[in-house]
């Protein structure tokens, strides 16, 4: 199923259906090369800021739907950092207690919104910003918690390591056509959204690109 295809399967139809000339840019094809995430830290031009707005808050969705349904020995995480985390020998170097008491009390103020998918899809930096801050707490040595280091593992795990980056292969087939294979065919979508390929030349279908020059157009247009 095509994502987009999917929400909207009538009206996917009425577009393949009319005399527009329509170009089809597979998603199978767009999975073939996914982006190591941390690329997109190194993108800070204007094509490349927006790039990565969008995929920091797919990265969110998806660490978020992670966050919700990963269990360790046998307790989803959320409950293990809100009920069973235990702290050890605890805030050794903290005499004050008011310091005590913010700092135990960090730990479930920064897990608000983890869970939240609709926060992360708006709001990708600010996500991480807390994911982070939550592991930074969860390392601090003052608090010397037990299960510290299993869950800050754990949680690292959660980001995925490579993104599609399926928009960017819009432009990159739109300026180098001579790195395309191309085929012809009709597309039309089913009611659940899936989309099926049958004979003729209506459309065109990019079945094949040049990934290594591909890779290198990336390093240029995501800067």
């Amino acid at each position: 199923l095509e994502h987009n295809v999917k929400y909207d399967a009538d009206a996917a139809n009425l577009v393949f259906e009319s005399d527009i000339p329509i170009t089809i840019v597979t998603g199978n094809l767009c999975e073939k090369y996914r982006m190591p995430s941390e690329m997109l830290e190194q993108l800070e031009g204007g094509s490349g800021k927006y790039v990565k707005k969008m995929a920091r808050s797919f990265l969110a969705t998806k660490t978020a739907q992670k966050f919700i349904s990963t269990m360790i020995q046998g307790i989803n995480l959320e409950d293990l950092l809100r009920n069973h985390i235990k702290v050890g020998k605890g805030l050794i170097n903290v005499e004050d207690m008011d310091e005590r008491l913010k700092l135990y009390k960090m730990k479930d103020s920064l897990l608000v919104n983890l869970n939240d998918l609709y926060f992360a899809a708006l709001s990708g930096d600010e996500y991480f910003e807390q994911f982070n801050a939550l592991i930074e707490h969860l390392k601090d040595s003052r608090l010397d918690y037990k299960e510290g280091d299993m869950i800050v593992e754990a949680l690292r795990g959660l980001v995925p390591k490579n993104i599609s980056i399926a928009d960017v292969y819009v432009p990159y087939c739109y300026l180098h056509p001579n790195k395309l294979k191309i085929d012809k065919g009709i597309i039309r979508c089913d009611r659940e959204g899936g989309s099926y390929l049958s004979s003729g030349d209506k459309h065109e279908i990019i079945t094949d690109i040049d990934y290594e020059d591909f890779k290198e157009f990336l390093g240029e247009y995501l800067k």
